[in-house]
């Protein structure tokens, strides 16, 4: 068993992000980043909307997840993904 991120399963946390359009591998590493409390950067070429990023962003803000997650363009058409804890 997991542990629970601001009050609900992995699982449950994962698939919300999904829902909001954050596609799956980078959905796990923000609930990394929420579950640890941790800020950290990555990138990959997997395409997401502003639109998708603001709507996590409004539903960690819903839950005090403590992150905020935003994204840039990246080099040879990479996204630059960074999950920031809120202090």
């Amino acid at each position: 068993m997991g542990e629970d991120v601001c009050g609900m399963s992995q699982r449950q946390f994962y698939d919300t992000l999904v829902s909001h359009g954050i596609p799956g591998n980078d959905a796990s590493l923000i609930g990394y980043g929420a579950l640890r409390k941790k800020s950290f950067t990555w990138q990959n070429d997997e395409a997401v909307s502003q639109q998708a990023v603001s709507s996590a962003n409004s539903f960690l803000a819903s839950i005090n997840a403590g992150i905020k997650v935003s994204v840039s363009e990246g080099k040879w058409g990479k996204t630059i993904w960074e999950v920031s804890v809120l202090r």
